[in-house]
């Protein structure tokens, strides 16, 4: 295929059979050699073609939308899912804030960056990767990074998932995410082919045996930050 690349995504080797060149410059930062590849992803046709009429995108963006959702269907065969959230580190441990779209992660963690300043680096702002493959669960970015495209080519071992609520005060609570399950999984890729899901729920199930999970009710202010802070690092509260 004319445009055929190959990407590092999550640990893997993903070879993309791509017909435009948007897609390739898309994943400039995570492209790689050609080499045995352990997914490869292929746009639909029928798919591009109803992405370009609901999204009102041309037909290279239509196709790394079709690329991604091919590659996020694979990936739980690698014991890995796509999580819509928004990751960032904190002294180089990996938080995902997950809620529905317009809620406000991305506020919650540019105010992460303004009060923590270089403690703080973004992952990912939209769609980052679970990854349960090895004994330490860890957290990917990907070049699918929302309207921001806040993403580096990184990854970090994962501290914690945490659901984001609007409020009208600042409180964080650590849960058993089973209580909110259908919050959680909302919020994590679905896939269509057989046993995907399957191996989702799974993979998600793994992840919060050794992952905390907290729910932070917080305004788009400073404060926020400060609480949510104080509740994942309680041990650096008692040392101030």
């Amino acid at each position: 295929m004319k445009n055929c690349f190959y990407i590092s995504l999550a640990g893997l080797t993903v070879q993309m059979n791509a017909k435009h060149p948007f897609s390739k410059d898309f994943c400039k930062d995570y492209l790689v050699p050609a080499q045995t590849a352990d997914i490869t992803a292929t746009a639909d046709d029928n798919q591009i073609a109803a992405d370009m009429t609901s999204l009102n995108a041309d037909a290279g963006y239509a196709e790394s939308i079709s690329l991604y959702r091919s590659i996020a269907e694979k990936l739980p065969d690698f014991s890995r899912f796509v999580i819509h959230g928004a990751s960032v580190t904190f002294d180089n441990k990996g938080i995902v804030f997950i809620a529905p779209s317009g809620t406000g992660k991305s506020t919650h963690i540019k105010l992460w960056r303004k009060v923590f300043k270089s403690r703080v680096d973004i992952i990912n702002g939209d769609k980052p990767i679970i990854d349960l493959s090895g004994q330490t669960p860890k957290i990917w970015s990907s070049p699918y990074a929302g309207k921001e495209n806040w993403q580096k080519n990184v990854c970090a071992p994962l501290y914690a998932v945490v659901l984001l609520r609007r409020a009208k005060s600042d409180r964080i609570n650590k849960e058993q995410p089973s209580k909110y399950l259908s919050e959680v999984i909302s919020q994590i890729y679905k896939p269509k082919q057989s046993g995907g899901f399957a191996k989702t729920v799974a993979a998600a199930d793994k992840m919060f045996k050794t992952v905390p999970f907290y729910i932070l009710e917080c305004t788009p202010t400073d404060n926020a930050v400060k609480v949510a802070h104080d509740g994942l690092f309680p041990t650096q509260e008692e040392n101030k």
